[in-house]
């Protein structure tokens, strides 16, 4: 039987640890853990010294920590060493006896989600993604994703219907203050989700006020259209009240519960995900789920611009591929882990996935075939059919392009030469008439016209043509011009042809 996912609390009292797992139909182990203060000196350690190596252009507000001028430090091998100190505990810390049980009980159920829940921010920091929980069981640790969830949820998720007819997704893209960033990378990520997603940008522009910015923002989160996911790029940090602030012009944050409104009507219209390109996330991350926000993609801490670039680029092209949130995520923090750790050592420790329990990770579906035209699609099908129906405009459209096809080969010169048969006309004509002794030519003597088929033959013709109304009888010539017709389609060349010379026809 295949087990649900996991839910993991983990609370603190003074220096103990309450850890409490629960699973399937009512299971539920709980055990207490000392705090050891190494973890927590050890954390405060690679934090002075991550913020020491990465003290430029991050998207927040950080504390001064000190000039680190003078001597010169090698900030990328204190960094490693650091990271790896925190690291060792961190792991020493949850492999220890009193949570065999709970390890070893989510070993025994491989690629099940972990939802953490953590009733402190202090815990919520630590880097809960990278717990090697099947290493001691000779298991691959990537297949246990650790997916956060905040201690209170009151507020249940949007009700979404299943879409039977796919469609784009909708992404509202919100730029805040670029003071001393760049957000170019991140804007061309977004652009390039066009085939498979709807997106709209809002930002600072000249000569806009702080009131119209705010006004502006407030209106394109709670649009009617609705949207499946919410962008944030810029400098944000967090707030104890108010669920966090988000730097959207110089000097000028936007504090969350100010947009709670909008927010609302949002997930109300379909909002699942909101994703955050900027600094210190956590409390914006657990009071966007607390308010019935399906999944929330943040930075634990400050964040250089360029690692939120990388980051966020990857992220998408995993996205692009119809690979869920958590997948995108997590496949963008590897590619920071191993391909950019020399560059960009201890930055695959900051981001992290929140999500409901009741939620599953958004993924951006596959484009279908739609069956309902727009209102233009209607009218050229619409077109096309009165057309296709109509001989007259058909014959008269095929008549305009055999014209078009005819004068593009005549001035491409791709008219083929070919050498035909000379044609004589032979008109008989007054001259012609008296001097065969014939009184009345209408209708035209028969016997007349035999001598004329018959010339024609003995000058090898191929084609012989009559063009006139043979409808009277003439008793005494009529075989005679049917015999010079016989003889004339029997005579070598043996393709002669000859018309016009029935009764009741002409020519």
């Amino acid at each position: 039987m295949v087990v649900s996912n996991f839910h993991l609390k983990v609370q603190q009292f003074d220096q103990l640890c309450y850890f409490e797992l629960s699973w399937g139909q009512g299971q539920q182990i709980g055990v207490k853990l000392a705090y050891p203060d190494a973890l927590n000196f050890k954390y405060q350690e690679w934090q002075r010294i991550y913020l020491g190596f990465y003290n430029t252009e991050l998207r927040g507000r950080v504390a001064e920590i000190g000039s680190f001028t003078a001597p010169p430090v090698d900030w990328h091998a204190r960094l490693v060493e650091a990271e790896a100190q925190f690291l060792y505990e961190f792991h020493h810390w949850l492999r220890s006896a009193e949570l065999y049980e709970i390890r070893s009980t989510i070993a025994k159920e491989i690629n099940n989600d972990i939802f953490l829940i953590c009733d402190s921010l202090d815990l919520d920091r630590l880097p809960w993604e990278v717990w090697e929980i099947g290493t001691e069981f000779a298991l691959d640790s990537t297949k246990f994703r650790v997916v956060r969830t905040p201690l209170n949820r009151r507020s249940l998720i949007a009700n979404i219907k299943p879409n039977h007819a796919p469609r784009k997704a909708k992404i509202l893209a919100i730029l805040g203050d670029e003071s001393n960033l760049n957000f170019n990378a991140e804007k061309q990520a977004i652009r390039s989700l066009r085939s498979v997603a709807d997106v709209t940008f809002v930002g600072l522009r000249s000569h806009e006020s702080i009131t119209e910015l705010k006004t502006k923002i407030v209106q394109a989160i709670s649009a009617d259209s609705g949207w499946d996911i919410l962008f944030f790029a810029g400098h944000s940090n967090e707030t104890n009240l108010t669920g966090g602030e988000l730097g959207i012009a110089p000097n000028t944050a936007l504090l969350l519960s100010e947009i709670k409104p909008a927010l609302t009507i949002a997930k109300e219209r379909g909002l699942q995900v909101a994703i955050f390109n900027s600094c210190k996330g956590l409390s914006i991350a657990n009071t966007l789920i607390d308010w019935g926000i399906s999944e929330v993609a943040v930075m634990r801490e400050p964040i250089h611009n360029r690692v939120a670039e990388e980051f966020f680029l990857r992220f998408v092209q995993t996205l692009a591929q119809y690979k869920d949130v958590h997948e995108s995520l997590l496949t963008a923090t590897k590619y920071i882990k191993l391909e950019k750790n020399f560059t960009y050592p201890s930055a695959y420790l900051i981001p992290s996935l929140f999500r409901h329990p009741g939620a599953k990770s958004f993924c951006i579906q596959r484009p279908g075939i739609e069956l309902k035209p727009t209102r233009l699609e209607a009218i050229t099908l619409l077109l096309i059919l009165t057309i296709s129906l109509s001989l007259p405009l058909q014959k008269g459209i095929l008549q305009r392009r055999i014209l078009v096809q005819a004068i593009y080969r005549q001035l491409t010169n791709q008219v083929e030469s070919v050498t035909y048969a000379p044609i004589l006309l032979v008109q008989i004509d007054e001259t012609s008439i008296r001097k065969a002794n014939i009184s009345n030519p209408k209708p035209m003597n028969r016997q007349y016209l035999a001598k004329l088929v018959d010339k024609l033959v003995a000058n090898n013709a191929r084609v012989i043509g009559i063009d006139y109304l043979l409808d009277r009888p003439q008793e005494q010539a009529d075989p005679i011009l049917a015999a010079s017709i016989q003889n004339a389609i029997s005579a070598p060349p043996a393709d002669m042809v000859c018309f016009g010379c029935n009764s009741q026809s002409q020519g």
